[in-house]
């Protein structure tokens, strides 16, 4: 059942060859580069003060901690990306490593969590 739901909720998003090419270029952007901005705001924040190193440093932590968690949950329950399963369509090459958890989601909610919390 929750994989029906999750196949509908993916059909919603996927981009089809008949999409306009400007969408499937800004989703690409997204997918690839949107996730740099993570690091760029380590960087940021190392560099803005003695004070900020300190949220940096519990940062890093969460990030160390929250990636092995998404890893053994991963190897715990893999599920596969949905153009490895043949549904919808590919514009992007990616290898077919499982898709739950997401790196980019645990990165990304991971850094607004720890800046929300030490901020």
């Amino acid at each position: 059942m929750l994989e029906n739901i999750n196949y509908v909720l993916f059909a919603l998003i996927n981009a089809t060859p008949a999409s306009p090419q400007w969408a499937i270029e800004v989703a690409i952007l997204i997918a690839k580069d949107l996730i740099l901005i993570v690091p760029l705001l380590v960087v940021t924040l190392w560099l803005w003060g003695p004070a900020q190193r300190q949220m940096v440093f519990k940062l890093m932590l969460a990030l160390m901690i929250s990636l092995t968690v998404s890893w053994a949950i991963g190897h715990l329950y893999p599920h596969d990306r949905p153009f490895v399963a043949g549904v919808g369509y590919n514009f992007l090459h990616h290898a077919a490593d499982d898709s739950f958890p997401s790196d980019h989601g645990t990165v990304s909610f991971t850094f607004a969590l720890a800046f929300l919390f030490w901020h």
